[in-house]
């Protein structure tokens, strides 16, 4: 598996250090705006070769051309960017994940995470998985949680604890809280979810 990891920050550092040593990676291509944070990273002992690139991910056409053939892109760059690279990945048929969502991109528009959430049927149609916000909660704590559901005959209950709990302004709930941590291209429509026993508590930052 070739993985691309965009913004080799604290975060994008740690990840590359990890997943030089996973048996299931064949390469790893690191994109920053900042060359050498990503060429310094290429002496890290491992399993694999890693390749430095220095690219803004703002740049359409070069990001593409840079991710192509990559199986999975991990974006670790600032939220406001993972609207355009979650889009550059699903037209080179990559697969997605992000730790964090964007707030609305004007006042008063929809949070970045429901622009995501919509292009779940293409990332679907394309037979690619994209999960986002994994480094929140709701995110991989959903993920967790279904995985281990979909083990068990029945579910009475999914509880999670979290340190503190965010209102989304205009609603009395985050609408379809699971959605958000899950494999979005795989995932069945938030009222069916719901009728399930899914959990609708307002969203925990």
């Amino acid at each position: 598996m070739r993985v691309a990891i965009l913004g080799v920050g604290g975060l994008g550092r740690t990840l590359a250090s990890e997943l030089r040593g996973d048996p299931r990676v064949t390469s790893l291509l690191l994109i920053d705006l900042f060359g050498e944070r990503a060429r310094v990273l290429t002496g890290i002992r491992g399993r694999v070769a890693i390749e430095a690139k220095q690219l803004n991910v703002e740049n359409r056409i070069a990001l593409t051309k840079a991710i192509a053939g990559s199986d999975l892109v991990i974006n670790t760059t600032l939220p406001k960017y993972n609207l355009g690279i979650m889009q550059a990945a699903l037209e080179v048929r990559a697969n997605y994940l992000d730790p964090s969502a964007a707030g609305s991109r004007e006042a008063g528009g929809l949070a970045g995470i429901f622009e995501q959430l919509a292009m779940g049927e293409a990332f679907k149609a394309a037979g690619l998985t994209a999960l986002v916000s994994m480094g929140l909660d709701p995110g991989i704590s959903n993920v967790m949680a279904r995985s281990a559901a979909e083990r068990l005959d029945t579910v009475d209950a999914i509880r999670i604890r979290s340190g503190s709990v965010a209102a989304l302004p205009g609603y009395t709930s985050f609408p379809a809280l699971l959605p958000r941590g899950v494999p979005i291209g795989r995932l069945d429509p938030a009222d069916r979810l719901a009728r399930r026993g899914a959990p609708t508590s307002p969203t925990a930052q």
